[in-house]
């Protein structure tokens, strides 16, 4: 607004209420106007092999992978016309999905020379940590154990579980699933129900990680507290005075014994000395 129109605004006001101008604009605002509210397009373009969700943030693997399929679905409704949407609860193929893109972006962030390595037919370094594993890549681009297993009456994901770094907050949420799902059982167990699908490195330190932050193992595992106990008695701490000063008597029975061919009750008393 102009000089002029802040002047004309002011002696409005001066006046009584029905000198003022209606509401009614009809002039046409300039684009330089300072106190014009500009509009503008704002949006975050980010590469969508980051749009995964940050492990660190959820403490349920379940909720994790499906989390991951809803952004899946809004990324890929986004492109399409609102005829041809999907809509509806999630299926099992869309959570398997989620997992495995879950489990090959941990891969990726842990063993990067090594999943490189394997796709390009190279050997892995050195000072791998997946040397002695014989790791190679599937179908799916995970990285699995190898073994001479190829041939035993297993599943294919229990004969070449896929590996995972135990530092990884995926493998965090994994082990946290299974240790649940077993209903806090023992490591061992939790251990050998993991490895039928994923082998963590240094597994039992992994599990045992899990289970020691577990709120109910925690409460399982807890001792009472012992309670404090009373000062000892005076008669108990005589040590200068003779034996037998401070005597405790204790009486029981009866007790039946066989005297001949007839049966008695006898009762005993035993006197033990306070301080000795």
């Amino acid at each position: 607004m102009t000089v002029d129109g802040w002047l004309a605004l002011h002696f409005c006001v001066c006046e009584s209420e029905e000198h003022w101008p209606g509401e009614d604009f009809t002039g046409q605002i300039p684009d330089e106007d300072a106190e014009l509210k500009k509009t503008g397009w704002c949006g975050l373009l980010s590469d969508p092999a980051k749009s995964q969700p940050d492990p660190t943030k959820f403490s349920s693997w379940t909720r994790f992978r499906r989390v991951i399929v809803w952004i899946n679905c809004f990324i890929v409704n986004s492109r399409l016309p609102e005829e041809k949407r999907v809509t509806g609860p999630l299926s099992v193929d869309e959570l398997y999905c989620a997992e495995t893109l879950a489990v090959k972006r941990a891969q990726m962030e842990s063993f990067p020379e090594d999943r490189e390595a394997l796709l390009k037919n190279l050997l892995l370094p050195p000072r791998s940590k997946l040397l002695s594993l014989n790791p190679f890549v599937d179908k799916a681009g995970l990285l699995r154990v190898g073994g001479r297993l190829r041939k035993a009456p297993l599943p294919e994901e229990t004969r070449h579980p896929v590996s995972l770094d135990a530092k990884h907050d995926v493998s965090r949420l994994v082990i946290l699933y299974y240790h649940l799902q077993s209903r806090c059982a023992g490591d061992a167990h939790v251990l050998n129900n993991l490895r039928q699908r994923y082998w963590v490195l240094k597994g039992i330190r992994a599990v045992r990680k899990v289970s020691f932050s577990c709120r109910t193992c925690r409460r399982r595992r807890s001792q009472p507290r012992p309670p404090i106990m009373a000062d000892v008695p005076t008669p108990r701490l005589g040590y200068s005075l003779p034996p037998f000063t401070y005597t405790g008597v204790d009486y029981f029975g009866p007790i039946v014994v066989k005297c001949g061919h007839r049966t008695e009750k006898r009762y005993r008393v035993l006197f033990a000395c306070m301080t000795t």
